[in-house]
């Protein structure tokens, strides 16, 4: 191919996922950075994958993809009497799109910085990522005061 030729490094793998770097607040920065440096390469079976434009807040995995995002503002929709979903202690306000194609939203809540996830796929099995994310959430991203 073209990369061995050029004898260029890292070309053969897949393409970085194109995903929108948020700019956290410095406190949420630096949960941001703990929670990406503890999270794993593999995901729900997913391989993870780089992420354009490189952030310390970002990352994928896989196909169909998994996009987490770090430090992200307050979900619009989220009010006191949203219904959340816990998955192994962690709470998540779950945004599901009218499109049946679309990825699902969930945005980890009650904690000292918003995480969000989308995940591409099937919805039965939209939650399994949050299964393997909810130990490196519950060590990273403390609960906040009186959250549930």
């Amino acid at each position: 191919t073209a990369c061995l030729a050029l004898g260029l490094l890292g070309c053969a793998g897949p393409a970085p996922v194109p995903v929108p770097a948020p700019t956290p607040s410095p406190g949420e920065a630096s949960i941001c950075r703990g929670l990406l440096a503890g999270l794993p390469q593999r995901l729900d079976g997913r391989s993870r994958r780089a992420t354009t434009p490189p952030s310390p807040y970002t990352a994928a995995w896989g196909q169909p993809r998994v996009v987490l995002r770090c430090g992200v503002a307050r979900p619009s929709g989220l009010s006191a009497t949203a219904m959340l979903a816990t998955v192994n202690g962690v709470d998540w306000f779950v945004d599901e799109p009218a499109q049946a194609s679309a990825p699902v939203r969930f945005t980890a809540t009650g904690r000292a910085a918003y995480v969000e996830v989308l995940v591409e796929g099937p919805r039965s099995s939209a939650v399994n990522p949050l299964v393997d994310l909810a130990g490196v959430l519950t060590r990273t991203d403390p609960k906040l005061s009186g959250a549930g």
